[in-house]
């Protein structure tokens, strides 16, 4: 077995590992027993615009986006920390037309994929924010985390991604929340675009692809949340 068929299988093993982690923490945080503890949960639609970033776009943001939507939910930890997890679905392409290159118009490759992708993701807010509060209603936000996700047309599928990214979330109404986030996903893969890693040799007469570059994906979105509460407060005792 050479070097290149075991990085492979070790590859799908952590992109397996990795998938199960993920729906483990699904299943975790949406326990009922453990999200009464934090007395709430926030749900709402998560819809935006996506873009990729790898041989195909080697530096343009919002380059050929597409559309991303799903569905958000939040658990507010204290003032300056939460729990967020998405399950979304988007629609990636990009096209070497595009390109300002003349190696990758001669290349003339093009990406269509569907991407479902399932995160979670741990945000810190710069400011003191609670949900419903009409004095600590603003604040700025950084997000970083851990995603998987299934992509169409591609030798491998599964895969993991490293999102993290910034944000700002206010106060619509006593139960409304509203964020605009922008999320970078850093992919463990080369493979997202269609385009595997070679090296250039005197008999190619085109570059196809980078071997040591892995391919991105962005999110940029707003997300709306309501607020549900899970059980009463209860005074115990009286």
């Amino acid at each position: 077995m050479d070097c290149l068929d075991s990085k492979s299988i070790i590859l799908k093993i952590l992109s397996k590992r990795s998938i199960i982690i993920l729906m483990m923490l699904f299943v975790v945080f949406m326990n009922p027993v453990v999200a009464q503890k934090r007395n709430r949960i926030d749900v709402g639609p998560f819809l935006g615009v996506n873009y990729y970033m790898g041989e195909l776009n080697l530096s343009k943001q919002f380059l050929s986006p597409g559309p991303v939507a799903g569905l958000a939910f939040r658990f507010p930890l204290n003032k300056r920390y939460a729990i967020r997890g998405n399950l979304v679905n988007a629609t990636i392409s990009a096209d070497d037309y595009n390109s300002d290159y003349s190696f990758q118009r001669a290349r003339n490759h093009q990406l269509k994929t569907n991407l479902t992708e399932l995160s979670f993701l741990a945000e810190f807010n710069y400011l003191n924010y609670i949900e419903g509060s009409d004095r600590e209603y603003f604040s700025p936000f950084v997000s970083a985390g851990l995603a998987g996700y299934y992509s169409t047309g591609n030798n491998s599928p599964l895969g993991i991604a490293i999102p993290f990214g910034l944000g700002i979330k206010y106060n619509l109404t006593e139960k409304l929340n509203f964020s605009l986030e922008w999320i970078f996903r850093k992919t463990f893969s080369d493979n997202l675009d269609m385009l595997a890693g070679k090296s250039l040799s005197d008999l190619e007469i085109k570059q196809t692809a980078f071997g040591n570059n892995k391919d991105w994906y962005c999110f940029a979105a707003a997300v709306i949340t309501y607020k549900f509460k899970l059980r009463k407060n209860v005074c115990y005792g009286l």
